[in-house]
């Protein structure tokens, strides 16, 4: 151990009992994407005993602009278990589980109660809704991070009592609107800045270091190179709201679809909102295109729709699936909160 992390032991803050503390220790990172990718070689190299990877998605080529992981040779294949197998060759010490599934209301505690920290490497803000509450109920601290094309945020919550994501982040319906990665792009090295501040901040406070971002959300724009700090505080009722709530994260929509495996895809039909411009364009057998501006009024969409059987809606970050869902109120029209990219990837799976 001493010759392999001799760099970490150097250091008056860590030492011998820092590196043991590490190997003892366990990590969650949810989602491989940008942010996985650029945190897990990190947690990794450092030396932590046991880590979970959680994703069920499989390799796009859209991906490998800003996920290092993987290569063009692994596009269509699992990304849990390409980053597994490229991540134990760089520390054989390390035990790996994976969980090719999504988090959901129903594991959340459950998965998270077997680690000490957290790492939230989504880019769906209804999972770290999920996350915030899963940690609170479970005591866990969990590093939270985002992107929004050269911008990102980091920051550590639950920490030692500390504030949570909803003391800084109350909910507010409007934030299903906001344009996801997907829609607007985003520069490849600020995944990895953020990802890697991620990792930084997770073995913090696995060390028990004080200066780990709790209570301030550290903000960078690498375009303009300007880097601040917000302080924030705790919330106590909003605290107390999660820990005796009868559910977790987010009110569920009573149209929303659990897209399962054992689901069959063409019993449905597949109705893309999106403008004929937004990116990719999916072709598949079950996907019928129809732009939500090219719709009328509520009512011509309820006579129409009514006898369409059963019909899931999608678009780029679900939020104008949802909001159609909900105003037809039709009890043969479902939504999914998946975008485009995964659903597509997700029909391709079921087909094979």
């Amino acid at each position: 151990m001493i010759n392999r992390y001799d760099r970490h032991i150097k250091l008056e803050s860590f030492g011998e009992s820092g590196q043991r503390l590490l190997k003892e220790s366990k990590v969650l990172v949810i989602g491989v994407g940008g942010l996985g990718c650029a945190a897990l070689p990190y947690l990794v190299s450092s030396g932590v005993g046991t880590i979970g990877l959680m994703d069920a998605d499989c390799i796009d080529k859209t991906n490998l602009q800003r996920q290092v992981l993987f290569s063009e040779e692994e596009i269509g294949l699992p990304k849990v278990n390409c980053a597994i197998n490229r991540l134990s060759k760089l520390n054989t010490e390390v035990n790996f589980i994976p969980y090719t599934f999504d988090l959901i209301p129903k594991n959340a505690e459950e998965i998270i109660s077997q680690y000490d920290v957290i790492l939230d490497c989504t880019d769906r803000f209804e999972a770290r809704y999920l996350i915030n509450d899963a940690c609170v109920r479970q005591n866990k601290p969990w590093v939270f991070g985002a992107l929004y094309k050269f911008e990102g945020q980091v920051s550590v919550f639950n920490h030692k009592s500390g504030p949570t994501y909803r003391c800084l982040f109350p909910y507010n319906a409007k934030q299903k609107e906001l344009p996801s990665c997907s829609d607007v792009g985003v520069f490849a090295p600020a995944v990895g800045v953020v990802g890697v501040t991620q990792a930084s901040e997770a073995l913090k406070v696995l060390l028990d270091l004080d200066q780990a971002l709790s209570g301030s959300l550290w903000c960078i724009d690498l375009l303009k190179m300007n880097t601040h700090t917000i302080k924030h505080t705790k919330n106590q009722k909003a605290i107390d709201q999660i820990r005796v709530s009868n559910h977790l994260g987010l009110e569920c929509s009573d149209y929303v679809i659990d897209l399962n495996l054992e689901m069959n895809y063409a019993d449905y039909r597949w109705i893309d909102l999106r403008e004929s411009h937004e990116t990719p364009q999916i072709s598949h057998k079950l996907v019928e295109a129809l732009p939500l501006s090219s719709i009328e009024s509520i009512e011509d969409k309820k006579v129409n729709w009514s006898q369409m059987g059963k019909v899931v809606l999608f678009c780029a970050s679900g939020a104008r699936a949802r909001k159609l869902a909900e105003e037809l109120q039709l009890s043969n029209v479902r939504f999914t909160d998946l975008g485009a990219e995964q659903l597509s990837r997700k029909l391709i799976k079921h087909d094979a």
